[in-house]
């Protein structure tokens, strides 16, 4: 039992540091609006605050998916910093 607690264990350790390498955080510079797709012409899906941390998720030419708020969504690459 102790070892199958141990593994499960090293395990999660192992997938949460895999997310945290896998996706940095960034803060974001100003204030911008959060959008559907990495474009102006998509659906805004709601604003961020300027100095909110959040995960960047991937990035498409001036473009970062994050997740903020349990939000996912598009925000022009300039408004944030990755740290």
């Amino acid at each position: 039992m102790f070892i199958v607690l141990c593994t499960i264990s090293i395990g999660s350790l192992v997938i949460v540091k895999y997310n945290f390498l896998q996706y940095p955080r960034a803060i974001i510079r100003e204030q911008g609006i959060l959008f559907a797709g990495p474009d102006k012409n998509y659906h805004e899906l709601g604003e961020v605050r300027a100095a909110q941390s959040v995960r960047v998720k991937a990035k498409l030419g001036d473009w970062y998916k994050i997740k903020t708020d349990g939000l996912v969504g598009w925000i022009v690459s300039k408004k944030a910093e990755i740290i």
